[in-house]
């Protein structure tokens, strides 16, 4: 069975629809506390576990803009093996808005996928994320290419 985006086998078009829900949530609570957010990874691992990673890399407070995504990028790389599916997660600016970048990739196949988020922070005593709808661009593959 494939799924309609892309021919997807419906196998790994699932795992990487197990990952978007908890990477948004994840960057919703991150953006809820604190306004912003360093990017940060989820895994799903051969037996189905979910799990979530943060990268330092040892530069200070404020790191220069790639060097987190590339330490998570060479970190799913070296651990490969026993996962499945990774998501990177960022906090960007997407067609002049701030939006959560999910970026997905599948052991198994199917093409890498961006999934923009959309978001503003909103309210009079505690600033809140809203996200708008979700999209699906092509993403490029970092971890299994």
């Amino acid at each position: 069975m494939t799924d309609r985006r892309g021919g997807t086998p419906q196998p790994v078009q699932g795992d990487r629809d197990s990952l978007v829900g908890p990477a948004v949530d994840t960057a919703e609570q991150l953006l809820d506390e604190h306004g912003e957010f360093f990017p940060c990874s989820s895994t799903l691992t051969a037996d189905g576990e979910i799990g979530f990673a943060h990268g330092d890399p040892g530069l200070g407070e404020r790191p220069p803009s790639q060097a987190v995504p590339e330490l998570l990028h060479a970190g799913a790389v070296a651990e490969r093996d026993p996962i499945r599916a990774v998501a990177f997660v960022a906090d960007v600016r997407h067609e002049g808005s701030d939006a959560v970048r999910v970026e997905l990739e599948h052991r198994d196949g199917g093409p890498a996928l961006a999934v923009p988020a959309p978001h503003s922070l909103r309210g009079i005593i505690r600033k809140r994320a809203r996200f708008a709808d979700l999209h699906l661009a092509e993403g490029t593959p970092r971890t299994w290419h």
